[in-house]
């Protein structure tokens, strides 16, 4: 895993309000960083989720919930996968 990556990705994290205590942080900081790795063809459902309940060892279901409750913590209203593609596409971006 690329250290600088996970630091700019949790810092903005931080800074939108989603706070490292929320199970849904750790779970959209590992969705964040698999949807930089992957910018082409990624689906939220296939293969982030599963991905994320196996790392973690909980229910897809969970890691969906914990992902939508932590993006309701910032000011942006929008899906787990809009939410996730945009940051991502953001730090994409910015690495240019």
């Amino acid at each position: 895993m690329n250290n600088k990556l996970e630091r700019k990705l949790s810092q903005k994290l931080i800074d939108m309000g989603v706070t490292p205590n929320l199970k849904g942080y750790k779970y959209l900081l590992s969705a964040l960083i698999y949807a930089v790795n992957n910018p082409k063809g990624w689906q939220i459902t296939k293969a982030i989720y599963p991905s994320i309940s196996k790392e973690y060892d909980v229910t897809i279901l969970n890691v969906e919930r914990a992902i939508r409750h932590a993006i309701t913590k910032t000011d942006i209203s929008t899906t787990n996968s809009e939410f996730i593609a945009l940051l991502a596409e953001e730090v994409r971006l910015e690495g240019e």
